[in-house]
């Protein structure tokens, strides 16, 4: 009879091992994927600095920002929009594993590395290879007054320019 207890008690041990070994290695795997899916962005490979370079023009209102792979900060691409017949530049800043960008300008004569803070808006993208919709959030917009609901740019690639 000890025996057979015995035997009973090893092999419940051998069981309970294995649970633990399946155990750990499920949490193993969850704290690897936990790791990897912080880096994880959704919108990797759709924004308009994806594309290669190329300029990007929107007719209502008149802006336009090129985007060249061989600048330093080609991620954040630069250009020039036209209010009240004056061309102003700006910077489009992209929210990393959002769809969101802020639109800022900044008055003449201000470097690019200081402040954009003379207006702009908060705007949620829609992205594709040929087009680039920037919808207008009202409750940030210290730039239009209201006057637009979305921009939208269309690529022209640098090889047809």
């Amino acid at each position: 009879i000890s025996y057979v207890l015995r035997r009973i008690r090893e092999k419940r041990m051998v069981v309970i091992l294995r649970k633990r070994k399946y155990i750990i290695l499920i949490c193993m795997v969850m704290f690897c994927f936990s790791l990897s899916s912080c880096n994880f962005d959704p919108y990797y490979g759709k924004r308009p600095y994806d594309y290669g370079a190329s300029t990007w023009v929107c007719e209502n209102p008149s802006a336009r920002f090129v985007v060249n792979p061989e600048d330093e900060d080609y991620d954040t691409p630069q250009g020039e929009i036209q209010l009240n017949d004056d061309d102003i530049p700006f910077k489009l800043i992209f929210v990393t594993q959002t769809d969101q960008v802020f639109f800022v300008i900044s008055k003449r004569g201000v470097s690019y590395d200081e402040g954009y803070n003379d207006g702009g808006f908060k705007g949620d993208c829609v992205f594709s290879p040929e087009k680039f919709v920037i919808k207008v959030d009202k409750d940030t917009d210290t730039l239009f007054n209201g006057q637009y609901d979305e921009l939208v740019f269309l690529r022209i690639s640098s090889d047809k320019e």
